[in-house]
Protein backbone atom coordinates (compact mmCIF):
# COMPACT_ATOMS: atom_id res chain seq x y z
CA UNK A 1 0.00 0.00 0.00
CA UNK A 2 1.80 3.27 -1.08
CA UNK A 3 0.37 6.70 0.69
CA UNK A 4 -0.83 9.41 -1.39
CA UNK A 5 0.27 12.93 -0.23
CA UNK A 6 -3.20 14.39 -0.66
CA UNK A 7 -5.06 16.58 2.42
CA UNK A 8 -8.01 15.56 0.89
CA UNK A 9 -9.77 12.57 1.74
CA UNK A 10 -13.24 11.87 0.28
CA UNK A 11 -14.49 8.76 2.05
CA UNK A 12 -18.13 6.75 1.14
CA UNK A 13 -19.70 4.74 3.02
CA UNK A 14 -21.22 1.87 1.26
CA UNK A 15 -23.69 -1.61 1.82
CA UNK A 16 -25.91 -3.21 -1.37
CA UNK A 17 -25.59 -0.34 -3.40
CA UNK A 18 -23.38 -0.62 -5.82
CA UNK A 19 -25.08 1.04 -8.93
CA UNK A 20 -25.86 4.00 -7.13
CA UNK A 21 -21.92 4.23 -5.90
CA UNK A 22 -20.97 3.57 -9.54
CA UNK A 23 -23.15 6.72 -10.31
CA UNK A 24 -22.02 8.52 -7.36
CA UNK A 25 -18.12 8.29 -8.53
CA UNK A 26 -18.95 9.66 -12.18
CA UNK A 27 -20.46 12.60 -10.22
CA UNK A 28 -17.18 13.41 -8.46
CA UNK A 29 -14.52 12.42 -11.15
CA UNK A 30 -14.37 15.92 -12.65
CA UNK A 31 -14.00 17.36 -9.28
CA UNK A 32 -11.26 15.09 -7.73
CA UNK A 33 -9.50 16.23 -11.02
CA UNK A 34 -9.99 19.84 -10.24
CA UNK A 35 -9.13 19.28 -6.10
CA UNK A 36 -6.90 16.27 -5.88
CA UNK A 37 -8.14 13.75 -3.28
CA UNK A 38 -7.84 10.88 -1.59
CA UNK A 39 -11.05 8.61 -2.75
CA UNK A 40 -11.87 5.10 0.02
CA UNK A 41 -14.71 3.63 -0.29
CA UNK A 42 -15.92 1.56 2.91
CA UNK A 43 -17.69 -1.91 2.39
CA UNK A 44 -20.27 -3.09 4.87
CA UNK A 45 -21.54 -5.53 3.05
CA UNK A 46 -17.76 -6.50 2.15
CA UNK A 47 -18.79 -8.53 -1.20
CA UNK A 48 -16.99 -8.32 -4.61
CA UNK A 49 -18.72 -6.12 -6.33
CA UNK A 50 -17.39 -2.45 -5.19
CA UNK A 51 -13.77 -3.83 -4.78
CA UNK A 52 -14.88 -5.08 -8.76
CA UNK A 53 -16.01 -1.32 -9.41
CA UNK A 54 -13.40 0.68 -7.53
CA UNK A 55 -11.06 -1.63 -9.80
CA UNK A 56 -12.36 -0.27 -12.47
CA UNK A 57 -12.57 3.57 -11.47
CA UNK A 58 -9.00 3.26 -9.93
CA UNK A 59 -7.98 3.12 -14.14
CA UNK A 60 -9.31 6.99 -14.37
CA UNK A 61 -8.87 8.21 -10.54
CA UNK A 62 -5.58 6.01 -9.37
CA UNK A 63 -5.27 7.43 -5.62
CA UNK A 64 -8.89 5.34 -5.04
CA UNK A 65 -8.81 2.46 -2.79
CA UNK A 66 -11.88 0.01 -1.17
CA UNK A 67 -11.58 -1.10 2.49
CA UNK A 68 -14.07 -4.00 3.92
CA UNK A 69 -15.50 -3.53 7.36
CA UNK A 70 -17.29 -6.68 8.65
CA UNK A 71 -18.54 -5.17 11.62
CA UNK A 72 -22.22 -4.25 10.74
CA UNK A 73 -23.26 -0.15 11.58
CA UNK A 74 -22.76 3.04 10.36
CA UNK A 75 -20.43 3.80 13.26
CA UNK A 76 -18.14 0.98 12.43
CA UNK A 77 -17.85 2.34 9.06
CA UNK A 78 -17.54 5.77 9.67
CA UNK A 79 -14.60 5.67 12.13
CA UNK A 80 -12.90 2.78 9.90
CA UNK A 81 -12.91 5.27 6.71
CA UNK A 82 -11.03 7.65 9.14
CA UNK A 83 -8.39 5.08 10.26
CA UNK A 84 -7.88 4.04 6.89
CA UNK A 85 -7.66 8.18 5.64
CA UNK A 86 -4.40 7.92 8.25
CA UNK A 87 -2.98 4.75 6.46
CA UNK A 88 -3.89 6.24 2.68
CA UNK A 89 -3.07 9.61 3.55
CA UNK A 90 -1.46 10.24 6.28
CA UNK A 91 -1.08 14.32 5.86
CA UNK A 92 -4.80 14.88 5.62
CA UNK A 93 -5.94 18.13 6.31
CA UNK A 94 -9.94 17.88 5.24
CA UNK A 95 -11.90 14.03 5.54
CA UNK A 96 -14.86 14.65 3.29
CA UNK A 97 -17.64 11.96 3.91
CA UNK A 98 -20.53 11.41 1.11
CA UNK A 99 -23.28 8.85 1.03
CA UNK A 100 -23.62 6.49 -1.43
CA UNK A 101 -27.08 7.43 -2.60
CA UNK A 102 -25.84 11.19 -3.70
CA UNK A 103 -24.49 12.70 -6.67
CA UNK A 104 -22.51 15.91 -6.40
CA UNK A 105 -23.54 18.84 -7.73
CA UNK A 106 -20.48 21.13 -9.66
CA UNK A 107 -18.20 22.50 -7.65
CA UNK A 108 -19.86 20.65 -5.03
CA UNK A 109 -16.04 20.31 -3.43
CA UNK A 110 -14.17 23.09 -3.69
CA UNK A 111 -17.10 25.55 -2.50
CA UNK A 112 -17.63 22.89 0.86
CA UNK A 113 -13.97 23.14 1.45
CA UNK A 114 -13.42 26.98 0.78
CA UNK A 115 -16.33 27.94 3.28
CA UNK A 116 -14.75 25.27 5.48
CA UNK A 117 -11.35 26.83 5.64
CA UNK A 118 -12.98 30.59 5.41
CA UNK A 119 -15.47 29.96 8.90
CA UNK A 120 -12.71 28.08 10.16
CA UNK A 121 -15.07 25.22 10.77
CA UNK A 122 -14.30 21.74 12.64
CA UNK A 123 -17.19 20.75 10.51
CA UNK A 124 -19.02 21.93 7.41
CA UNK A 125 -21.85 20.86 5.92
CA UNK A 126 -23.91 21.08 2.72
CA UNK A 127 -27.23 20.62 1.56
CA UNK A 128 -28.85 17.31 0.20
CA UNK A 129 -31.93 17.92 -2.34
CA UNK A 130 -34.13 15.45 -1.98
CA UNK A 131 -34.99 13.01 -5.29
CA UNK A 132 -38.10 11.20 -4.86
CA UNK A 133 -38.99 7.84 -6.78
CA UNK A 134 -42.17 7.13 -7.77
CA UNK A 135 -44.69 5.18 -5.69
CA UNK A 136 -44.02 6.59 -2.42
CA UNK A 137 -46.41 7.59 0.52
CA UNK A 138 -49.01 10.64 0.45
CA UNK A 139 -46.45 11.21 3.43
CA UNK A 140 -42.98 11.55 1.43
CA UNK A 141 -43.35 15.20 -0.79
CA UNK A 142 -43.82 16.30 3.23
CA UNK A 143 -40.49 14.57 4.87
CA UNK A 144 -37.14 15.08 4.96
CA UNK A 145 -36.32 12.82 2.18
CA UNK A 146 -37.67 15.95 -0.23
CA UNK A 147 -36.47 19.08 1.67
CA UNK A 148 -33.70 19.22 4.65
CA UNK A 149 -32.66 21.88 6.76
CA UNK A 150 -30.79 24.31 5.42
CA UNK A 151 -29.02 27.80 6.30
CA UNK A 152 -27.25 30.61 4.49
CA UNK A 153 -24.16 29.70 4.53
CA UNK A 154 -22.02 30.50 7.80
CA UNK A 155 -21.24 29.28 11.25
CA UNK A 156 -24.86 27.23 12.45
CA UNK A 157 -25.37 25.88 15.56
CA UNK A 158 -25.96 22.40 13.83
CA UNK A 159 -25.80 20.49 11.42
CA UNK A 160 -28.43 18.35 9.57
CA UNK A 161 -26.54 14.65 9.31
CA UNK A 162 -23.17 13.07 8.13
CA UNK A 163 -24.26 12.73 4.04
CA UNK A 164 -21.87 15.53 2.98
CA UNK A 165 -20.07 16.89 5.77
CA UNK A 166 -16.29 17.72 5.48
CA UNK A 167 -14.35 17.13 8.71
CA UNK A 168 -11.14 19.12 9.90
CA UNK A 169 -8.28 17.19 10.81
CA UNK A 170 -8.00 19.87 13.95
CA UNK A 171 -11.21 18.05 15.31
CA UNK A 172 -9.35 15.03 16.20
CA UNK A 173 -7.32 17.54 18.14
CA UNK A 174 -10.54 18.69 19.83
CA UNK A 175 -12.25 15.45 20.02
CA UNK A 176 -9.72 12.50 20.06
CA UNK A 177 -10.92 9.18 18.69
CA UNK A 178 -13.01 7.39 17.58
CA UNK A 179 -14.90 10.39 16.30
CA UNK A 180 -17.88 8.33 15.96
CA UNK A 181 -19.94 7.02 19.03
CA UNK A 182 -20.25 3.16 19.16
CA UNK A 183 -23.59 3.48 21.74
CA UNK A 184 -25.12 4.60 18.61
CA UNK A 185 -24.31 1.48 16.37
CA UNK A 186 -28.13 0.41 15.74
CA UNK A 187 -29.91 3.40 16.83
CA UNK A 188 -28.53 5.89 14.63
CA UNK A 189 -27.47 9.58 15.80
CA UNK A 190 -23.77 8.73 15.66
CA UNK A 191 -23.68 11.99 13.49
CA UNK A 192 -25.46 14.49 15.72
CA UNK A 193 -23.98 13.16 18.51
CA UNK A 194 -20.49 14.12 17.35
CA UNK A 195 -22.01 17.55 15.98
CA UNK A 196 -23.60 18.21 19.92
CA UNK A 197 -19.57 17.03 21.26
CA UNK A 198 -17.93 19.61 18.87
CA UNK A 199 -19.99 22.15 20.20
CA UNK A 200 -19.95 21.51 23.64
CA UNK A 201 -15.90 21.39 23.24
CA UNK A 202 -16.00 25.11 21.71
CA UNK A 203 -15.84 24.32 18.28
CA UNK A 204 -17.23 25.19 15.03
CA UNK A 205 -19.85 23.81 12.93
CA UNK A 206 -19.96 25.76 9.43
CA UNK A 207 -22.76 25.26 6.51
CA UNK A 208 -22.26 26.01 3.02
CA UNK A 209 -25.20 26.58 0.91
CA UNK A 210 -23.10 26.44 -2.29
CA UNK A 211 -22.27 22.41 -1.78
CA UNK A 212 -25.18 20.74 -2.97
CA UNK A 213 -25.42 17.45 -3.72
CA UNK A 214 -28.66 14.95 -4.41
CA UNK A 215 -29.83 12.55 -2.55
CA UNK A 216 -32.02 9.96 -3.84
CA UNK A 217 -34.23 7.31 -1.43
CA UNK A 218 -35.08 3.94 -2.43
CA UNK A 219 -39.09 3.50 -2.52
CA UNK A 220 -39.14 1.33 0.34
CA UNK A 221 -38.15 3.65 3.08
CA UNK A 222 -40.60 5.95 1.48
CA UNK A 223 -43.80 3.76 2.68
CA UNK A 224 -46.13 5.44 5.56
CA UNK A 225 -44.78 3.33 7.89
CA UNK A 226 -41.20 3.34 7.19
CA UNK A 227 -41.69 7.41 7.31
CA UNK A 228 -43.71 7.28 10.48
CA UNK A 229 -40.52 4.85 11.88
CA UNK A 230 -38.40 6.93 10.91
CA UNK A 231 -39.51 10.07 12.31
CA UNK A 232 -39.93 8.38 15.44
CA UNK A 233 -36.84 6.61 15.70
CA UNK A 234 -34.91 9.68 15.21
CA UNK A 235 -37.12 11.69 18.32
CA UNK A 236 -35.88 8.66 20.35
CA UNK A 237 -31.87 8.84 19.88
CA UNK A 238 -32.33 12.73 19.68
CA UNK A 239 -34.44 13.14 23.33
CA UNK A 240 -31.12 9.95 24.42
CA UNK A 241 -28.23 12.38 23.22
CA UNK A 242 -30.06 15.82 24.59
CA UNK A 243 -30.98 14.25 27.98
CA UNK A 244 -26.92 13.45 28.15
CA UNK A 245 -26.16 17.19 27.04
CA UNK A 246 -28.58 19.49 28.03
CA UNK A 247 -30.12 16.96 31.01
CA UNK A 248 -33.41 15.65 31.65
CA UNK A 249 -35.22 18.76 32.54
CA UNK A 250 -34.24 20.09 29.20
CA UNK A 251 -35.33 16.99 27.17
CA UNK A 252 -38.16 16.42 28.62
CA UNK A 253 -39.83 19.91 28.14
CA UNK A 254 -38.41 20.11 24.24
CA UNK A 255 -40.49 17.13 23.80
CA UNK A 256 -43.87 17.88 25.79
CA UNK A 257 -43.89 21.29 23.97
CA UNK A 258 -42.79 19.66 20.08
CA UNK A 259 -45.59 17.17 20.74
CA UNK A 260 -48.22 20.25 22.01
CA UNK A 261 -47.26 22.31 19.29
CA UNK A 262 -47.55 19.36 16.46
CA UNK A 263 -50.65 18.35 18.03
CA UNK A 264 -52.32 21.39 17.89
CA UNK A 265 -51.08 21.97 14.03
CA UNK A 266 -52.48 18.50 13.03
CA UNK A 267 -55.87 19.22 14.26
CA UNK A 268 -56.07 22.27 13.01
CA UNK A 269 -54.60 20.85 9.22
CA UNK A 270 -57.48 18.19 9.64
CA UNK A 271 -59.84 20.76 9.82
CA UNK A 272 -58.86 22.10 6.73
CA UNK A 273 -58.73 18.78 5.29
CA UNK A 274 -55.25 20.40 4.04
CA UNK A 275 -53.31 17.29 3.13
CA UNK A 276 -49.48 19.33 2.94
CA UNK A 277 -49.61 20.37 6.54
CA UNK A 278 -51.43 17.34 7.61
CA UNK A 279 -48.42 15.09 6.92
CA UNK A 280 -45.99 17.66 7.96
CA UNK A 281 -47.71 17.57 11.19
CA UNK A 282 -48.37 14.00 11.27
CA UNK A 283 -44.36 13.59 10.72
CA UNK A 284 -43.57 15.99 13.61
CA UNK A 285 -46.05 13.84 15.86
CA UNK A 286 -44.28 10.83 14.86
CA UNK A 287 -41.12 12.41 16.13
CA UNK A 288 -42.13 13.97 19.32
CA UNK A 289 -43.80 11.20 19.93
CA UNK A 290 -40.38 9.16 19.52
CA UNK A 291 -38.59 11.47 21.83
CA UNK A 292 -40.82 10.79 24.69
CA UNK A 293 -40.29 7.38 24.16
CA UNK A 294 -36.43 7.61 24.34
CA UNK A 295 -36.85 9.71 27.48
CA UNK A 296 -38.76 6.62 28.77
CA UNK A 297 -36.32 4.37 28.04
CA UNK A 298 -37.37 3.37 24.47
CA UNK A 299 -34.88 2.32 22.22
CA UNK A 300 -35.00 1.93 18.36
CA UNK A 301 -33.19 0.09 16.31
CA UNK A 302 -32.70 1.45 13.19
CA UNK A 303 -29.73 -0.49 11.30
CA UNK A 304 -30.82 -3.54 12.92
CA UNK A 305 -33.57 -3.69 10.96
CA UNK A 306 -32.23 -2.49 7.40
CA UNK A 307 -30.33 -4.13 5.22
CA UNK A 308 -28.70 -0.80 3.39
CA UNK A 309 -28.43 0.63 6.29
CA UNK A 310 -25.91 3.65 5.41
Amino acid sequence: MSNSGHAIVLAIPTRDRTASLAALLESVLPQLQRCPAQLIVADNACGTEVPRLLARFGARWPDSAVIAVRSPGVVAVRNALLQAAHRFAPAWRWLVMLDDNCLARADWLQSLLANGSRLDAHIVGGPAEGCLPRGGSWLAPSSLFAARRAWPTGVVPMLNGAHNIAIARKTLELLGEPLFCADYAVSGGEDYELFRRVIRAGGRLAWCQEAAVVKTTAVERLTTSALLYRYASTGAYMAAIDRRYDGALGAWALALKGTLGASVRLAAATATVRRDPIARALLALSHYGGRIGGLLGVRTHRYALQRSSL
